[in-house]
């Protein structure tokens, strides 16, 4: 797995798999703050999708490019009418599609990758809410981490970062000033209300646990 030093290696990884494989259908499916593409891939059975999206924290850029490396092993192996542990990929994606937004958060990403100046015209807010040092960053460029952001339990955990004295932009936590007030929020949460997907997952690339449970919205077959 390679590093890279911009979120623009991300669209060009994104943009020459949509080349490769003319089965691979490509849109951008919102802006970020900053005017950065948000970009989403699917392929497969458009009414029977899964979601899979990376990259909601700036910082967690491989998680980028861990889906984007699956994504082009998986058009491989259809490319070349091959099996994956015994399944005939080709048909099973004709009766369960794939949806892959591989970076939710760009501006995040490109702060953390190489500073406040990414963040155009919040560059002073990245510079306070940071103390100079970007290299955590998991935000937004305004501050607003995406994963609290969301209606889910918004009010909970903006009283818990009341309580740890994040009351305004931060490098990570801050869920903004109400439930989707970011565009990277309201671009995935539109994409969720007009498609109807059967299973949904965010990846993240700190610590080593796998997370099922959320209160009391528990899958039925977790």
């Amino acid at each position: 797995m390679k590093y890279i030093n911009s979120v623009e290696e991300i669209y060009k990884i994104t943009d020459n798999l949509q080349k490769k494989y003319d089965f691979l259908n490509s849109e951008v499916i919102g802006k970020s703050l900053c005017e950065r593409d948000i970009i989403g891939l699917n392929l497969g059975n458009n009414k029977n999708m899964v979601l899979l999206a990376c990259a909601f924290h700036g910082m967690e850029w491989l998680t980028s490019l861990i889906i984007l490396r699956f994504l082009d092993t998986l058009c491989s192996h259809i490319h070349n009418n091959n099996q994956i542990c015994g399944i005939n990929i080709f048909k099973f994606l004709e009766k369960r599609g794939l949806y892959i937004v591989p970076c939710v958060n760009p501006d995040g990403v490109e702060i953390s990758l190489n500073g406040s100046k990414s963040a155009g015209k919040f560059k002073d807010t990245v510079e306070k809410a940071s103390s100079g040092n970007t290299f955590n960053w998991q935000s937004n460029a305004r501050g607003v981490d995406i994963n609290h952001n969301f209606d889910a339990d918004w009010v909970r955990l903006h009283t818990l970062e009341k309580l740890n004295n994040i009351c305004g932009p931060s490098k990570t936590r801050y869920g903004g000033k109400y439930p989707e007030s970011e565009p990277e929020t309201r671009a995935i949460t539109e994409l969720c209300r007009n498609n109807n997907f059967e299973y949904a997952a965010a990846f993240h690339s700190q610590g080593e646990e796998i997370y099922w449970k959320y209160g009391k919205e528990i899958p039925k077959n977790s």
